[in-house]
């Protein structure tokens, strides 16, 4: 007895090997404290490069956001899938955490030299309070 089947047909599929490029452009303010971290990501079996460095950057403002979260993955499947009804008689629990967002202007030009009305400029811009167009409430 065959596994195979006589009328089997095959396809051919040509894949290309693309070339791409990932460039990052920093200021010489900026490189000075860059710092850069290699290490293997052994469940990707990836090589992850971490970039952190410092700007100088005001705080603008500061808010406070309450998330409203359920309780349990239970909890979740309840307020999604149950009934009015059903969830009228088992109300769903639900958590709540504040978070604080910290909101900066930031200003790389600054650690540049510049004369002395250029600074002002910078500095003026770092006072102002950002627009933010898209923001919930």
């Amino acid at each position: 007895m065959s596994f195979y089947n006589n009328e089997t047909s095959f396809d051919i599929l040509v894949l290309e090997k693309i070339k791409f490029n990932l460039r990052r452009s920093f200021s010489n303010s900026i490189i000075r404290d860059l710092e850069i971290t290699k290490y293997k990501n052994h469940l990707l079996d990836s090589i992850v490069y971490d970039i952190s460095g410092f700007f100088t950057a005001h705080r603008a403002w500061t808010d406070e956001k309450e998330f409203v979260i359920a309780e349990t993955w239970f909890q979740e499947f309840k307020r999604v899938y149950f009934p009015n009804w059903l969830k009228r008689k088992f109300p769903v629990k639900y958590k709540r955490y504040f978070t604080e967002i910290k909101y900066y202007t930031v200003c790389p030009h600054l650690e540049i030299p510049t004369n002395e009305y250029e600074k002002e400029v910078h500095l003026a811009f770092l006072k102002q309070r950002p627009l933010i167009i898209n923001e919930e409430n």
